[in-house]
């Protein structure tokens, strides 16, 4: 049983350090790409810089930085009493003709997980219920291209 148990801790924290980044996003339009050109610009030595440019989000960027790599999101939203931020990107699988949800969780404006949905309906998906709040609502806005409160603009 010992040995079971230490087989699952090995399996969880494989498939924790295979999934430590989300698949590069692509067909992005002309804004995101000079947003991204002006991520650029500022942040030289940026530490994500390579996933960046690879259109790829990965644990630990600043929202400023997910949104350089992906754009604005579709959807946008806090939790009542959480300090997390949640976004949503719909993503169409042209292999399959499906659309992917991928809903992104910020702490203090760093990405710290998300969850993958194959299929979903997007007016079904991501659930939301009555403690979920409009992020204007939460006090995270953005204004004049850039994001209100962060110190890192782009």
């Amino acid at each position: 049983m010992k040995h079971a148990r230490i087989l699952l801790i090995l399996l969880a924290a494989v498939l924790t350090t295979a999934c430590s980044k989300l698949p590069p996003m692509t067909g992005l339009d002309d804004d995101v790409l000079s947003l991204r050109e002006h991520y650029f610009s500022t942040h030289p030595d940026g530490k994500f810089n390579d996933n960046i440019k690879r259109g790829e989000v990965t644990r630990g960027m600043h929202v400023v930085e997910v949104l350089a790599a992906w754009g604005l999101p579709n959807m946008r939203w806090a939790v009542q009493h959480s300090p997390d931020h949640h976004w949503a990107y719909f993503v169409r699988d042209n292999a399959t003709q499906t659309i992917n949800g991928y809903e992104l969780v910020f702490e203090n404006r760093l990405l710290v997980r998300w969850i993958v949905a194959k299929d979903v309906d997007a007016k079904q998906w991501p659930p939301r219920n009555e403690t979920t709040l409009p992020i204007e609502s939460a006090g995270f806005t953005t204004s004049g291209g850039g994001l209100s409160g962060d110190t890192r603009r782009p």
